[in-house]
């Protein structure tokens, strides 16, 4: 049986590296599919914010899905 650990915030996560490498292949992905972009924000404009949500998800055999997480 998997016993990954889900982080409940950003930095729990980041220093596992196997959730560090999973947030580092979402942002590759998100960057390549131009669905999002890192930029400097400009003065006096608010941030639209975001964050990340952790689940560890399963097929159907009952090993982790994707990431190499498990």
């Amino acid at each position: 049986m998997n016993t990954t650990t889900i982080p409940s915030f950003v930095f729990e996560a980041l220093i596992n590296r196997k959730w560090k490498q999973a947030m580092d292949l979402e942002m590759e992905a998100l960057e390549h599919n131009n669905t999002t972009k890192l930029v400097t924000l400009p003065p006096r404009k608010n941030l639209v914010g975001s964050k990340w949500d952790y689940t560890v998800e399963y097929k159907a055999d009952g090993t982790i899905r994707g990431t190499g997480l498990g």
